[in-house]
C-alpha cells in the first residue's frame, strides 16, 4: 500500500465510524438534537453503550469554525471533523485532564460532522460527560447564536467537577498528529554482538524484538544477531517504525541494550538514527559497554505540528540508586507537600521535569509502605526514599521485575531507621535520561497490625481491597475473586480491566515455595469500586501431600480487615463467599460455605408463594444480594420429559438451576449449558413421579453467591 493509499484508509475509516454512529445515535435522538448551534454549548455524556458521539452542522462553502471540547477530568477526547462524503478535516487529540481544541478549521459546503470519542491508550476513563463548544463565522445555515445563559462560557481551562477531582496534568501532552512519512528509529553497529533496541512511545505502548507490533501502528523489524543463532557484521540494523497516518505527539523513548557478545565482541559503538515525517530529527552515536553493564537511553518530543526534538539528556543508565544530582540537592529540593497516611496524592513528570519530592515525619522502626502507580501517559514509575541524613534507605522501580511499570516499597516495607523527616523521591526510569511522562500516584502506608506478623513480614502491595488465602500445605489452592463487571481474577487471569491483580499464587501447578503458600490478590489504591465482590477458593490437587488442608481467608477492605475466614475445603471442593461496598464506602460481609446444591438453598417458606408454570410459558426474574434465588412450581406427570432454560438477560448473573421432585428430593440441576456459557440448561429430563415439582432459579454459589441481575426462565415439554 503507498503512503497515500495508506492515509485515504485511515481518513475512510474514522468517516465511517462517524457516519455509522449517527445512524446508531438516530435511533434514539432527534436530528435537531444533534444540531450545532454556533456559540451555544452542548452537554453531551460518553457512555459505554453510545462511547461515541456525533453532531452535525450545516456550512457555507469555505466556512471557518472552531471548536472547543472540555471533559471530564481523565477523559481523554478525539475530535474528529468530516464532510458528508467522508472526507476528514481535521483531527485532534486531548489530554487526560479533558481539554482539547480545533482553532480553526475550514468546512466543505452542506452537511458536515463533528464527532467525539475516548482517546486510546490515554484516557484515564472512558466515561462521563462533556461540553462542546463550536464558534465561528455566521456564514452558515445555522447563524451564530447568543450564548446559553444557564451553560458557562467553555474555554480550554474549564473544568467540569467530579467526586474526586484529578489534578490537571501540566507540561505534558499526548495526542495525535497526521503524517505522511510516518516515523523511524534505526540502530546500527558494526559486530556481531547483539545489540537490542526498544521504542516505547508517549502512551505506554513499547516496540521491541519480543513485541514487534503495538495498536498505535508501530512496528519492529528483524532481531538482528538475536540470541547470536545467525550473525552477521555487515552494519547490523535494528528498526521501529510508525506507519503514516496517525501517529502519537508526546515524549518517545528510546533504549539500546547491550544483550549479548555472542564472539566476544567487548564494548560496542552504535549509531541512532530518528526521523518524524520524513525529517531527520537526529542522529546520535554513544556506546554500551558490555552486558549487565548499563542500557543507554535517549529521548525525543513530537509536537502537534508534527515537529520533533531530540533531548539533550542522553547517555549510559546505572541502576535506580544512581543519582545524576547529588542526594543532597534532591533532599533540599523543595517538596511539593507533605505526605499523610492513606492519602493519596498526584503528580506529573514529563520532559526535564523528571522528579518530585514530598516528606513524611517517621519514628525509629516504624513500618511503612510507599506505592507509585501511574494514572496516565507512558510513566514508568521509580521510587526512592532517602533518611534524615539523606542516605537512600529504600528504592523500588517495577512491583513485578519487567512486568509491571508501577512501583512499590513495600517487599519488604521499610522499617524507618531514625527519628526525623524522610524524602521521597518519585521519579522514572532513567531519571534526567528518560523519556517516559504522565501522571502518577503516591500513596504512604503504615503496616497494618490486625494481620498477622508473617504476612505483614511479605511486604504485599496495599490498596483499596487486599484478599490473602494462607494454608497449611502443599495442596494447590486457586483464589478466584469476581468483580462487580463479572471479571475474575486468577491465575488464568491475573490482570482484570477494573485493576484487580493477582500477586501471588501460592503452590500453583504443585510448584511448592519453601515459606508458608499465599495467595495475594488486590486492588490498588483509587482502583475500589463499589458493588458485589464472589470469592472462591478451590482445592485443585494435593499435590502428594494428603494431610488435611487448614486455610484462612483474609479480606481487607479500605484499611479495614472485614472478614477473617477458617477455610477446610477436601480435594474438589469449592468455598464462596462475598462482600458488598455500597456507594458512602460502607462493605458488608456475606455468608460463606463450601458449594453444595439444593440443599443449601431454604426454600420451604417460599413454596406458598411460588409462581406456577405450564410448558411453553416463559417468565422473568431479577435476582438480588437480598433476593438469591426464585421458586416456581409445575405439575408433572411420570416420564414426561421436559426442559428448563434459564437465560441471563442483564447484568452479571451466573445463573444456577435446580429442579426438586414431589417428594423433596433434588431430581437434577444445572449450573453451566456448555463450555464458557454461564446460563443453565436441564434439558430433555424424564420426570421420575408424577406431582408438582420445585424449581429453584438461583446463582453460582446458591446463597453464598454475589452474581446479580435478569433472567428469563422458560419451561418447555418434548
Amino acid at each position: 500500500m503507498t503512503i497515500h493509499a495508506a492515509l485515504r484508509s485511515l481518513l475512510s475509516r474514522i468517516a465511517l465510524v462517524a457516519a455509522l454512529a449517527l445512524v446508531t445515535l438516530g435511533a434514539s435522538a432527534q436530528a435537531s438534537d444533534r444540531a450545532i448551534t454556533l456559540g451555544s454549548s452542548i452537554v453531551g455524556q460518553i457512555e459505554a453503550a453510545t462511547p461515541l458521539q456525533v453532531y452535525t452542522y450545516t456550512a457555507a462553502a469555505g466556512e471557518q469554525i472552531s471548536i472547543s471540547v472540555t471533559a471530564e477530568p481523565g477523559l481523554a477526547l478525539t475530535v474528529a471533523v468530516t464532510d458528508a462524503g467522508g472526507s476528514l478535516l481535521a483531527t485532534v487529540t486531548g489530554t487526560a485532564d479533558g481539554g482539547v481544541s480545533i482553532p480553526s478549521v475550514t468546512l466543505a459546503e452542506g452537511q458536515n460532522y463533528v464527532t467525539l470519542f475516548p482517546a486510546a491508550g490515554i484516557a484515564v476513563t472512558t466515561v462521563g460527560a462533556f461540553r462542546l463548544l463550536v464558534d465561528g463565522s455566521a456564514g452558515g445555515a445555522n447563524p451564530a447564536a447568543t450564548p446559553d445563559p444557564a451553560v458557562p462560557t467553555l474555554t480550554p481551562d474549564t473544568v467540569i467537577p467530579t467526586e474526586q477531582p484529578i489534578t490537571p496534568v501540566t507540561n505534558y501532552t499526548v495526542g495525535s498528529v497526521i503524517t505522511t512519512g510516518g516515523l523511524a528509529v534505526s540502530l546500527t553497529w558494526a559486530s556481531t554482538a547483539d545489540l537490542n533496541l526498544e521504542l516505547r512511545d508517549p502512551t505506554g505502548q513499547r516496540l521491541f524484538f519480543d513485541n514487534t507490533t503495538n495498536t498505535n501502528g508501530g512496528s519492529f523489524g528483524f532481531d538482528v544477531n538475536g540470541l547470536c543463532e545467525v550473525l552477521t557484521a555487515d552494519a547490523p540494523t535494528e528498526t521501529a517504525t510508525y506507519v503514516p497516518g496517525a501517529i502519537p505527539t508526546g515524549y518517545y523513548e528510546v533504549l539500546v541494550y547491550y544483550r549479548q557478545e555472542c564472539e566476544n565482541n567487548g564494548a560496542q559503538q552504535f549509531t541512532l538514527d530518528v526521523s518524524v515525517d520524513g525529517v531527520p530529527v537526529d542522529t546520535l552515536t554513544g556506546s554500551v559497554s558490555g552486558v549487565n553493564q548499563g542500557v543507554y537511553i535517549a529521548s525525543f518530543l513530537v509536537n502537534t505540528d508534527g515537529t520533533a526534538q531530540m533531548s539533550s539528556e542522553r547517555g549510559v543508565y546505572g541502576d535506580a540508586r544512581s543519582l545524576p544530582i547529588p542526594a543532597g540537592d534532591i533532599v533540599n529540593n523543595p517538596p511539593v507537600g507533605e505526605l499523610a497516611l492513606e492519602t493519596p496524592v498526584r503528580g506529573t513528570l514529563a520532559g526535564s521535569a523528571y522528579f518530585q519530592t514530598y516528606k513524611f515525619a517517621g519514628l525509629t522502626n516504624d513500618i511503612v509502605s510507599v506505592s507509585m502507580t501511574r494514572v496516565s501517559g507512558s510513566l514508568d514509575t521509580l521510587l526512592l526514599v532517602f533518611d534524615p541524613n539523606g542516605q537512600i534507605v529504600a528504592d523500588n522501580d517495577d512491583i513485578v521485575a519487567g512486568n509491571v511499570t508501577d512501583s512499590a516499597i513495600n517487599n519488604p516495607s521499610l522499617r524507618l531507621p531514625v527519628d526525623g523527616t524522610y524524602t521521597v523521591m518519585a521519579t522514572r526510569y532513567g531519571k534526567n535520561l528518560g523519556g517516559t511522562a504522565g501522571q502518577y500516584e503516591l500513596l504512604l502506608s503504615a503496616q497494618t497490625a490486625d494481620l498477622p506478623q508473617d504476612i505483614l513480614d511479605l511486604g504485599l502491595p496495599t490498596g483499596d481491597i487486599q484478599i490473602a488465602l494462607v494454608w497449611n500445605t502443599n495442596a494447590d489452592l486457586q483464589l478466584l475473586v469476581r468483580d462487580p463487571a463479572g471479571a475474575s481474577v486468577y491465575d488464568d487471569a491475573r490482570d482484570i480491566p477494573s485493576g484487580g491483580r493477582l500477586f501471588s499464587q501460592g503452590n500453583v501447578n504443585c510448584t511448592v515455595p519453601l515459606t508458608t503458600p499465599i495467595s495475594y490478590t488486590y486492588w490498588p489504591t483509587g482502583l475500589g469500586r463499589g458493588g458485589n465482590y464472589e470469592i472462591e477458593v478451590w482445592y485443585q490437587n494435593e499435590c502428594a501431600d494428603t494431610r488435611a488442608v487448614s486455610a484462612t481467608l483474609y479480606i481487607t477492605v479500605y484499611g479495614q480487615i472485614i472478614g477473617t475466614i477458617p477455610v477446610t475445603p477436601r480435594l474438589n471442593e469449592r468455598f464462596v463467599t462475598s462482600f458488598s461496598i455500597d456507594g458512602n464506602r460502607n462493605v458488608a460481609l456475606g455468608l460463606g460455605g463450601i458449594l453444595g446444591g439444593s440443599e443449601t438453598i431454604d426454600f420451604s417458606q417460599r413454596l406458598a408463594s411460588a409462581i406456577p408454570l405450564t410448558p411453553g410459558q416463559t417468565v422473568r426474574g431479577t435476582l438480588s444480594m437480598e433476593s438469591k434465588f426464585d421458586v416456581y412450581t409445575f405439575e408433572g406427570t411420570a416420564g414426561q420429559v421436559i426442559t428448563l432454560n434459564m437465560i441471563k438477560t442483564q447484568g452479571t448473573l451466573d445463573t444456577n438451576l435446580f429442579l426438586i421432585s414431589p417428594s423433596q428430593l433434588e431430581a437434577a440441576r444445572n449450573d453451566d449449558a456448555a463450555t464458557g456459557v454461564t446460563d443453565s440448561a436441564i434439558s430433555r429430563f424424564a420426570l421420575p413421579e408424577t406431582g408438582t415439582y420445585t424449581i429453584l432459579a438461583t446463582h453460582y454459589g446458591t446463597v453464598y453467591g454475589a452474581t446479580t441481575g435478569s433472567y428469563q426462565l422458560t419451561l418447555t415439554q418434548n
